[in-house]
């Protein structure tokens, strides 16, 4: 049974938190966990324990996660946009 290094389980946690935000439109607390998640990955990578492909695994959702963030900010433009345009 393969142990998962805690830099990878607060990754996973910190994603979590990421997306449950997202889902929310905290768009406070989003920012605050950008860096944190940042980081995470960051001590995941240079974890030398690190499950490599778990790890390649997980940063595939992170970044499926900030391409949610993004197509979500560009959806809150166009009806800012358009809102100002009426």
């Amino acid at each position: 049974m393969a142990v998962i290094p805690s830099s990878q389980l607060d990754l996973c946690r910190q994603r979590k938190l990421m997306a449950t935000a997202l889902h929310q439109h905290d768009w406070s607390s989003i920012k605050a966990l950008d860096s944190e998640l940042c980081q995470s990955v960051a001590d995941a990578a240079d974890d030398p324990s690190r499950d490599l492909a778990l790890l390649l695994k997980e940063l595939r959702v992170v970044v499926g996660l900030y391409r949610s963030i993004l197509s979500q900010c560009d959806l809150s433009a166009r009806d800012l946009a358009g809102q100002l345009l009426k």
